[in-house]
């Protein structure tokens, strides 16, 4: 066989298996990312007819019907104004927090102190432990192990902190940052080892503190990984449920509620109608609708922030 024919049959084949390999995960997106989005879009702008019919249009002249029952859901339902307050009060209190401790633990574990490898265990757990496994432990130690540590310490009764609507909420809230910020403390740890070692020996000679080469060489260094965790997570603004549903199923409070468990609830199967769903679709685009600009304006922030660019 010529070398040419040889060469293009062996790239032929090449090519053959690149895509045996990704039409799999090609299909996967294309039917549940593209086609359910796509599909979920549409059913905006549906109704279900009992009639026999199953979803059908509207019609133009009831064309936004189902964006006008979202508007007028939000203005008579107090309660999702609070899961509104409560989305953003999630977001801010995670991203702060969250960033904060992610990027404190980074730190801790890339010089590679005391126990860090231990840390970086405990950090990764919960994303190898069922999520309902934790739950249930996490809701024995806050309703039973807490009040029974402070009457053995202060002789004060108690009630569990999930019992008890003041600290409902912050418990909660306790929980879903822990679980969340193990996988950006990993990462970011990665990022920091990835920095040259001459940087950081150059600023020791100078005399540079751990403190100041924390935040003055590894976080610039790293900024650009920061900023990817930043904009994700305004992107999940009103996707976030909080954990509500593995807490309390349909039940949680409405005091509670987050836009990401309002929607959950009420496209699982938790009673809801086949006439909802084109409701609950309105009201995912319109939480998209918001999400998109605010998205856009903290990458645009973060991009002008970010020492790396320009």
């Amino acid at each position: 066989m010529k070398p040419n024919k040889k060469r293009k049959k062996m790239g032929r084949g090449k090519t053959i298996f690149y895509w045996s390999i990704l039409a799999f995960p090609l299909l996967q997106f294309i039917i549940f990312y593209v086609g359910v989005n796509l599909n979920s879009f549409a059913l905006a702008f549906q109704k279900f007819d009992y009639s026999g019919n199953g979803y059908t249009f509207v019609g133009f002249e009831n064309l936004f019907q189902n964006f006008l029952d979202v508007f007028k859901e939000f203005q008579e339902a107090k309660y999702l104004q609070t899961a509104v307050w409560n989305s953003v009060l999630v977001f801010i209190l995670g991203l702060v927090i969250g960033l904060s401790l992610g990027l404190l633990f980074s730190y801790y574990i890339y010089k590679k102190c005391a126990l860090s490898k231990f840390y970086k265990t405990i950090l990764f757990l919960p994303y190898i432990i069922s999520s309902i496994t934790l739950v249930i432990i996490y809701k024995y130690f806050v309703e039973q192990a807490v009040p029974e540590v402070v009457l053995k310490l202060f002789n004060i009764e108690m009630d569990g902190l999930l019992s008890n609507q003041n600290t409902e909420f912050g418990a909660i809230l306790f929980f879903t940052i822990w679980t969340g910020f193990g996988v950006q403390t990993l990462i970011y740890s990665s990022s920091m080892s990835g920095i040259s070692n001459e940087i950081v020996e150059a600023a020791k000679m100078d005399g540079i503190t751990p403190l100041k080469e924390f935040l003055f060489i590894d976080i610039p260094i790293i900024a650009p990984t920061i900023s990817v965790f930043v904009v994700s997570s305004v992107a999940t603004l009103f996707v976030n449920q909080m954990n509500l549903f593995n807490f309390y199923g349909a039940e949680a409070p409405y005091g509670i509620y987050t836009i990401g468990y309002y929607i959950y609830r009420g496209v699982s199967a938790a009673g809801t109608t086949l006439s909802d769903y084109p409701y609950y679709a309105a009201f995912g685009l319109v939480m998209t609708m918001i999400t998109i600009p605010i998205t856009l304006i903290v990458r645009k922030v973060m991009n002008k922030l970010d020492p790396n660019e320009g």
